[in-house]
């Protein structure tokens, strides 16, 4: 028999344990492509119209994920829709990777902050500071959103 096709049953069904916490569904080297995938993907993918969203809003559920953060003629609406989908991900085993979620919760308070100059959070500077200073660390993220962060780092000094 083939080694490669055997399985630990055990570990198998803790991999699919979704309210097991020690249940590891993810590898750090796989954060870059999912936050790849994630960025690229229209908001309309994840974002689904219902309550938060208007008819009259839904047109900008056609950019990316990528669009909304890094352009700075974006919507706040659209930012904010980000930071909902994003802090709503990070409280779930099910979704992104806790780590993915945090980067784009992140970034979307940056994307708030250095293009509108907007505070759309209730985290204090020193709590932003550390979060935008934990983007930079990481060695995953893309030079867009790597910028982003070093903009919000300068944005909280100005201020």
């Amino acid at each position: 028999m083939d080694d490669s096709l055997q399985f630990d049953s055990r570990r198998l069904a803790h991999l699919f344990d979704a309210d097991d916490p020690e249940a590891v569904l993810w590898q750090q080297e796989e954060f870059e492509a999912i936050l790849q995938h994630q960025l690229d993907a229209r908001l309309d993918t994840d974002i689904h119209p219902g309550a938060s969203v208007t008819s009259s809003r839904a047109a900008p559920l056609r950019q990316t994920f990528r669009e909304v953060l890094c352009n700075p003629q974006t919507s706040l609406a659209s930012i904010e829709l980000v930071k909902k989908f994003s802090k709503e991900q990070m409280s779930t085993r099910l979704g992104l990777p806790y780590d993915v979620a945090a980067v784009l919760y992140y970034a979307s308070i940056g994307a708030a902050l250095v293009h509108m100059n907007k505070r759309i959070s209730s985290l204090d500077e020193t709590s932003l500071r550390t979060g935008f200073d934990w983007l930079l660390a990481l060695p995953w993220i893309d030079e867009p959103i790597r910028e982003l962060a070093r903009q919000s780092v300068a944005r909280l000094k100005a201020t």
